[in-house]
């Protein structure tokens, strides 16, 4: 491998500084799809002629593709590399968007967010292979951060111009647009990214099924500790800001309109100052990662136990903008468990190993999601005040927490990083140093090096 190190260096091209910021182009554009019904749903339920339990299905539908394909397209990305990948992501999320702009019943917005749920899985796992692959081993924790904190570019867009936008014009040009944005960008990309900095030198991964490089990536230790930390860590902050943030700020807590967006602004800005600041860090301490994870969820636990247990019927703002802070800042810590994944993962197999840690996140953003709308739409009966249908709602966040820090604690012992170059070690090595683990757990009682019991 440090010969395949050695080629990379001497076969970068000069525009290869092009690379990284055509990637993150397209990563701020499915961030951008992701969240754009976010400041929809109201429009949406005149629109559609739904009730709260049914427009919680557009972004589950939306979520539940994403899981589900997450692993798929991690092992594509491995095999086919990232440039025919995006391209092809870029597309699906145009369609959908041209889908959701004419949409006017149930079904066609379904399919619409459908696609979109498609096209997002194949996204940050191929931009995180540029990452590898393009650029050295000591940059990469901060590249992939900054990445998470300039795709928050889509979410800001998202929150003040988009709704800017979606009042003016209304909703068939807002969606159309999005559209048109998609297409034009995937076709970026397919011009000026490559896969590897010359022909034959990128790693690549030559398993015989697509099961077979899954397997690999799930029995290493420290993909499936990334995994839990990004399900506690994606959750809150995905749920809020994809669909059920600014109802909750509206309706829940009587907030005005411009001090709803600027709350949600506040999110995203303290996610984009954030991240760089963790990635930096993550890259000069890697043995910190675990630790400042638990010290940021534990933040994020006690201000929503504060909002929702506040005596008075409506939090007051200030104490609205702390938390909108600390949800801002499970972004960035999301991204330490893709860090752990990464690092615990030889460079050949870096997607595959993103998207089992990616597909944790994103089965805690669906369940979180799904379960704030059952309890809307249980409590939707005139019987129970907005507020405390809201409240009741967003208590759902403290069971995905507790199984979330449960399992993080169950693996918070494995190996966060299997070599300081994750290119220096080959997938068996990877097998070899697990079964060590697990053969040393037997001898030890089981729970000594962190497994399982």
């Amino acid at each position: 491998m440090t010969a395949v190190s050695d080629a990379l260096t001497r076969a970068r091209p000069r525009f290869a500084v092009l690379i990284w910021p055509v990637g993150v182009l397209g990563y701020i554009i499915a961030i951008l799809n992701r969240t754009s019904l976010g400041v929809a749903g109201e429009q949406a339920v005149d629109r559609l002629g739904i009730g709260p339990a049914m427009l919680a299905w557009l972004p589950v539908l939306q979520l539940l593709c994403y899981a589900v394909l997450q692993l798929p397209a991690g092992v594509v990305v491995d095999r086919l590399g990232p440039r025919r990948v995006l391209t092809c992501a870029l597309t699906l999320m145009g369609v959908g968007q041209l889908l959701m702009a004419v949409a006017g019943s149930y079904p066609l917005a379904a399919a619409a967010r459908i696609l979109l749920g498609c096209g997002d899985a194949m996204t940050f796992v191929s931009v995180l292979r540029l990452i590898v692959v393009w650029y050295p081993v000591t940059r990469v924790a901060l590249l992939v951060q900054l990445t998470a904190t300039l795709g928050m570019a889509g979410n800001l867009v998202s929150t003040v111009p988009l709704l800017l936008f979606l009042h003016r014009s209304g909703w068939t040009p807002t969606f159309l647009v999005i559209a048109v944005a998609s297409i034009a960008v995937g076709g970026l990309l397919f011009a000026v990214v490559r896969d590897g900095p010359a022909p034959g030198v990128h790693p690549v991964v030559a398993d015989r099924t697509m099961l077979a490089g899954l397997t690999i990536a799930w029995r290493t230790p420290g993909v499936r500790l990334g995994m839990w930390m990004l399900f506690t860590a994606a959750f809150p902050w995905v749920s809020f800001t994809m669909l059920w943030g600014l109802p909750f700020l509206l309706r829940g807590q009587g907030v005005p309109p411009a001090a709803a967006s600027g709350l949600l602004t506040t999110l995203v800005l303290t996610n984009m100052l954030a991240s760089p600041v963790l990635g930096h860090l993550a890259g000069r301490h890697p043995t910190s990662r675990l630790r400042w994870y638990c010290r940021m969820i534990g933040l994020v636990i006690g201000l929503w136990a504060v909002v929702l247990c506040w005596p008075a019927a409506h939090a007051p703002v200030w104490l609205l903008a702390v938390l909108a802070a600390a949800l801002g800042l499970c972004g960035p810590t999301s991204m330490l468990g893709a860090d752990i994944a990464r690092t615990a993962s030889p460079r050949e197999r870096t997607a595959t190993a993103a998207a089992v840690a990616n597909s944790g996140g994103f089965v805690g953003c669906l369940a979180a999601i799904l379960l704030i709308g059952l309890i809307l739409g249980i409590t939707d009966n005139g019987m129970v005040d907005q507020p405390v249908a809201f409240d009741l709602a967003f208590a759902t966040h403290f069971l995905l927490f507790g199984l979330g820090v449960w399992r993080v604690a169950r693996w918070r012992r494995a190996p966060q990083t299997v070599t300081s170059d994750p290119g220096g070690l080959d997938s068996a090595t990877v097998l070899e140093v697990d079964r060590g683990l697990r053969r040393r757990g037997r001898e030890g009682g089981g729970n000594s090096t962190g497994q399982p019991g």
